[in-house]
């Protein structure tokens, strides 16, 4: 389908963008990469950049605008930029589309979705306030880290994140930017389910923390049940898979996925259950 033309958008957008003033990126993140390196950046948070752009585009008809709908049969954040011509051009981001996700998720993927539709749309450049002469560099360095980063992550998809794995691409997409330390557990249960199972695993927190961010969470205290039994679910499926128990990952993984499911239907903890269906396979491995 050709894309709709959007002239007076274009020139609007064109003026606008030449009145932004510099805007400063304002908080620091660090992420620590497979070879045991650290990532350090900063990044302009949105209150940060929507101050500084929002009267220049006001100045030229312009205006941001934000709505959750669904996108054929995913459910997203749409952030449009509107034009008094009525002209208009959107980006879009995924949210997560289980109705059972809890509403604080929610809420959280949609403030970073925000900001993310935002510079895409305006194509904004921050800089560092410190450092301002060396950005560009800083830039350059930092996207081919996380590429980098990304193809490696990519390259071994399908399956659970490696056991060293301490960065996953869900860090890169779609984990917020927030400091682990000051957000509490909504879940803290969670933390004592997956400390029994790696009893039996052996599983290390690197490889947890790496897995818990494969599915966009910071750790198990964080993620509500339905996410938690996938953590579970790849924590068995590796585990019996890198003893040579069963076949392939794939048949493992659906092993303990059916556990967890027959669990559920019949009001079994599953922590319990889990358990259970470890011992089985565990009495099976050579002395």
């Amino acid at each position: 389908m050709e894309a709709a033309l959007t002239p007076e958008l274009n020139k609007a957008l064109a003026k606008a963008k030449a009145d932004f003033p510099k805007i400063l990126e304002n908080k620091r993140v660090k992420i620590p990469t497979k070879t045991g390196r650290e990532i350090s950046f900063t990044y302009s948070e949105l209150e940060e950049i929507a101050e500084a752009v929002t009267p220049s585009l006001s100045g030229y008809g312009l205006v941001l605008v934000s709505q959750t709908t669904f996108v054929g049969d995913r459910f997203c954040l749409v952030t449009s930029l509107r034009h008094e011509s009525g002209e208009f051009i959107a980006s879009y981001f995924p949210l997560p589309s289980d109705p059972h996700t809890d509403p604080k998720e929610i809420g959280s993927r949609i403030s970073y979705g925000r900001r993310y539709n935002t510079i895409c749309l305006l194509e904004i450049t921050t800089i560092e306030p410190s450092n301002s002469e060396q950005r560009d560099e800083q830039v350059r360095k930092l996207g081919r880290d996380l590429r980098n980063e990304v193809k490696k992550e990519l390259e071994t998809a399908p399956g659970p994140a490696p056991k060293s794995t301490k960065f996953s691409k869900a860090a890169v997409f779609t984990q917020p930017h927030t400091d682990s330390t000051a957000t509490a557990d909504l879940y803290p249960a969670n933390n004592e389910t997956v400390k029994k199972i790696r009893t039996i695993t052996k599983h290390q927190p690197d490889w947890i923390f790496g897995q818990c961010r494969h599915y966009g969470y910071e750790r198990p205290g964080m993620m509500p049940k339905e996410i938690l039994e996938k953590l579970i679910t790849d924590m068995c499926a590796d585990w019996a898979y890198s003893l040579k128990l069963v076949s392939s990952f794939q048949d493992a993984h659906q092993a303990a996925s059916g556990a967890i499911s027959f669990a559920n239907g019949a009001g079994q903890p599953i922590v319990e259950a889990v358990l259970e269906w470890l011992a089985r396979y565990q009495s099976s491995v050579p002395a």
